[in-house]
């Protein structure tokens, strides 16, 4: 079980940035990091394409594919970020979680995905920014 790990630069203290997991489609191999979370919606899935498709060296990354959510850390839920206004919600807090998963992978809890949620518990545990 491979994981890689992609950085993403801190340039200005007043960018908001968070914590990302992408997770393949066989569950045996996912991407972290940090990111940058964009102000709009647009501009954020943009930022996650092209940062994905630099770090993997691959230009044919189909965002399309994948549900974007944010970890919300008071009851440990998925909330699925459709729209500006989730995305704003997910800017304002102080620590941010970030999770892509492919559309096939069924799910109810985080805990039905053992990789994320090991990822989640040592990450919330050790969160730096």
């Amino acid at each position: 079980m491979a994981k890689n790990v992609i950085n993403v630069n801190k340039c200005n203290s007043n960018e908001v940035i968070g914590k990302f997991f992408i997770l393949n489609k066989t569950q045996s191999n996912y991407n972290q990091g940090w990111i940058t979370i964009g102000k709009t919606l647009k501009l954020f899935i943009k930022d996650i394409k092209e940062e994905i498709e630099y770090e993997l060296d691959s230009e044919n990354v189909i965002i399309e594919k994948y549900l974007l959510f944010f970890i919300d850390i008071n009851n440990n839920k998925l909330i699925e970020i459709k729209d500006d206004k989730t995305l704003n919600l997910t800017r304002r807090n102080d620590k941010i979680f970030i999770v892509l998963l492919d559309k096939s992978i069924k799910f109810s809890k985080i805990e039905d995905i053992p990789l994320l949620h090991k990822w989640y518990l040592d990450n919330l545990a050790n969160y730096e920014s």
